[in-house]
């Protein structure tokens, strides 16, 4: 299978978790030690040899500007498309794979911009890339550190493998279930992070199930993940690198993190 050179970051949601910070400050480009979160997730792209990054960002124009001011120096090219309603992750990614297929791009990866890889992790974003390209089939990070605050994420129910056994394979997905209980050892939580191919994608995605969306009933990526597991094609691979700046308490540790991790600079009152 063709390797990805894309990557989407859909930058279109409205950050209600982080309200009112989120109201004057787009979440994508909150900082994160010296750099906006963004600067961050592109940066893992290119550490995943993308070359290219499509950002899909709302009708407000203002975090387009700050997007190409944070990003102004990445060597990789950076396009934008509009989503002109918030009405899902799956309308805004569905979107990019339209103008993916209008490029030639068969494949692309996915990162959602609430979640930033840790400071001198690697990440899970070239291990996706990798079992992608040698499967030929979808393949998402998984983290069991939010597994108690699964009504804010997806729940991804796995089948059981052994204890050295890295990559699993996916058997369900709940999207942000109220009151989830389950006996199962392996439940992790969609890390945030996804390699995909683009005509599955439209496929599970189809454009008369985006004009129904509107903003009290959102279209998500349920729909393309449930198509890959009908299909035994979803792999997913452990990976607790990653923290949730979407919410106050994941947006303060990631911010302590990053600055924590810069060098010590000598400096007087002042300057």
């Amino acid at each position: 299978m063709p390797t990805a050179k894309v990557a989407v970051v859909p930058c279109a949601g409205r950050g209600t978790r982080l309200r009112p910070l989120s109201d004057t400050i787009p979440k994508p480009v909150l900082p994160l030690g010296e750099r906006p979160a963004l600067f961050h997730i592109v940066e893992e792209a290119i550490q995943a040899e993308i070359s290219r990054v499509i950002l899909v960002v709302p009708a407000d124009p203002l975090l387009q500007r700050l997007a190409e001011s944070a990003l102004a120096d990445v060597p990789v090219k950076v396009d934008f498309l509009t989503q002109k309603r918030p009405t899902g992750l799956g309308t805004a990614v569905s979107l990019a794979c339209r103008y993916l297929a209008s490029e030639g791009e068969e494949r692309f990866l996915l990162q959602l911009p609430d979640v930033v890889r840790k400071p001198h992790a690697l990440g899970a974003l070239k291990v996706l890339q990798d079992i992608a390209t040698e499967s030929g089939h979808a393949a998402l990070s998984l983290s069991s550190k939010f597994v108690s605050e699964a009504s804010q994420h997806g729940v991804v129910e796995v089948r059981e493998s052994g204890p050295l056994s890295a990559i699993k394979e996916v058997t369900n997905f709940i999207e942000k279930p109220r009151g989830y209980k389950s006996a199962k050892s392996d439940i992790f939580i969609a890390g945030g992070r996804y390699a995909f191919a683009t005509e599955e994608i439209l496929r599970a995605l189809p454009e008369s199930l985006l004009r129904d969306a509107t903003e009290d009933c959102e279209v998500d990526l349920t729909f393309a993940l449930d198509a890959a597991i009908a299909q035994g094609a979803l792999l997913g691979v452990p990976s607790e690198d990653y923290a949730d700046i979407g919410s106050w308490d994941g947006y303060r540790e990631a911010s302590a993190a990053h600055f924590k991790s810069l060098p010590k600079r000598k400096g007087h009152a002042g300057e």
